[in-house]
């Protein structure tokens, strides 16, 4: 799949040296903007803060986020209090060159969904690529998906619950 670059990103990514920087998007019930970079970065008419956050092992089908739980972070009470399954993130792969206009530039690298955190001396968040996270509601199945499906109507004894197949 080929794809036409911005002037900035084409020439940065050039450049004898370069060094990526990710912008990333969190969809909590706030919308959170960070950079792994170590000053702020506005880019899309949007502020990208400088955070500590790191993105590690990005591939097409999925990635590790790190964030930090230093005393000034925000990070650990945002996750326990909105929690991280099924939310948004995309992930933009930012470049800065002072030859070009503008001088900034980002192009999308990634859009998923975060799946787990494992909390520690920092937070890992296990991150999936859109298309491959599959959701359903709750009440219904279908098919093509799932081929192992049971008779509406079966009774399921489990220790001492009783689940029935709607």
């Amino acid at each position: 799949m080929s794809r036409t670059l911005p002037t900035t990103v084409s020439a940065a990514i050039t450049a004898d040296a370069t060094r990526p920087v990710y912008l990333i998007e969190f969809g909590f019930d706030t919308t959170q903007r960070a950079a792994t970079w170590d000053a702020d970065i506005t880019w899309n008419g949007q502020t990208w803060s400088a955070s500590g956050v790191q993105v590690t092992r990005l591939t097409s089908k999925d990635c590790s986020v790190k964030l930090p739980t230093g005393a000034d972070d925000g990070w650990l009470a945002l996750v326990m209090s909105d929690g991280v399954r099924g939310r948004t993130i995309n992930i933009y792969e930012h470049h800065y060159d002072s030859a070009s206009s503008p001088q900034t530039d980002a192009v999308q690298v990634f859009s998923g969904i975060m799946d787990d955190a494992q909390i520690g001396s920092e937070i890992s968040l296990r991150v999936l690529e859109s298309s491959r996270a599959k959701t359903f509601p709750p009440t219904s199945m279908d098919e093509p998906t799932f081929t192992h499906l049971l008779t509406p109507g079966t009774t399921i004894k489990w220790g001492t619950d009783t689940i029935k197949v709607n």
